[in-house]
């Protein structure tokens, strides 16, 4: 199938991705963690487009660092002794480590910089997490 063509189905698989997510935090995480995984491997298999903010490494580790609020280091702190946690909190953390998977694909796409050193830090952190 070529490039074009994929990349048009993948602007449909987001699409149905966004309109098939409830209201609570595990669908909205799996609606996250669904779109930046797709994108990042859209990227990677195709390369970034500068027209296309979908199909920006910048753009999708931006978006990652937006939709899990906490910077790695809070993350970090609410991940000791997860397991004593309450099964709320046990699950934001999970919820976290999802939508942060895509830094294990993305990272190799960013530029030096600071946008890079966070999707370290994340990688760094989901090590950690339930």
């Amino acid at each position: 199938m070529p490039a074009g063509l994929r990349k048009q189905w993948a602007k449909l698989s987001l699409q149905v991705n966004a309109r098939m997510q409830g209201g609570g935090p595990w669908d909205q995480a799996r609606m996250a963690a669904q779109n930046f995984w797709l994108r990042t491997r859209m990227v990677e298999e195709f390369g970034p487009d500068p027209d296309d903010a979908d199909w920006d490494a910048d753009a999708i580790a931006s978006g990652i660092v937006s939709a899990v609020i906490l910077t790695p280091e809070q993350a970090r702190g609410l991940s000791v002794r997860w397991q004593d946690q309450p099964i709320e909190q046990i699950g934001y953390l999970r919820r976290v480590k999802n939508v942060t998977a895509p830094f294990e694909r993305l990272q190799h796409l960013l530029p030096p910089g600071p946008l890079h050193e966070l999707a370290l830090a994340w990688l760094s952190v989901r090590k950690v997490l339930p």
